[in-house]
């Protein structure tokens, strides 16, 4: 048989071909066996059935080997991935070089993110709109002033005016 292929496709489609074969010459043998009335590797009497058997026998070695051989090349000739390196999620310093150093870095790098983001959601906050203490403190600013205020102003002017 063929153990020489043009391409990886070719030898899987002659695998598939040759198994099948072999499956219908197993079937064949199968049921010669049965009906000379044969169980396990006993060999008829009658020479005729005996060339039979045989030559089923030899066909389904062939196609046995003719499958280990593709199967041998395709393992050869298999194209092999590109071994790429794997994107990373963290860009470590040069001082990072064990698993400890490198578990210890993400994690601060995870809790600066967390901060960050909490940072960000209190800012949207306070686009959106301001909180009620805010709001008081604007509304209590935009009344007039109070009794103590006015004091207060009234005891700068007076020691200014000394």
């Amino acid at each position: 048989m063929a153990t020489k292929f043009a391409n990886v496709e070719e030898a899987k489609d002659f695998i598939a071909s040759t198994k099948e074969e072999l499956k219908t010459a197993k079937g064949e043998l199968k049921e010669l066996r049965k009906s000379l009335g044969l169980k396990g590797d006993a060999t008829p009497e009658n020479p005729k059935d005996a060339k039979k058997v045989e030559k089923l026998s030899s066909l389904i070695e062939k196609k046995e080997k003719a499958i280990e051989e593709a199967q041998a090349w395709l393992k050869e000739n298999k194209p092999k991935k590109s071994k790429e390196p794997r994107a990373l999620k963290y860009d470590y310093p040069e001082d990072c070089t064990t698993a400890d150093q490198k578990k210890k870095f993400r994690q601060e790098q995870r809790a600066a993110a967390k901060r960050a983001e909490k940072a960000a959601a209190k800012g949207e906050k306070a686009e959106k709109g301001e909180s009620k203490k805010d709001k008081k403190a604007k509304a209590a600013a935009e009344e007039e002033p109070s009794k103590k205020d006015k004091k207060k102003k009234d005891k700068k002017k007076s020691s200014d005016e000394d």
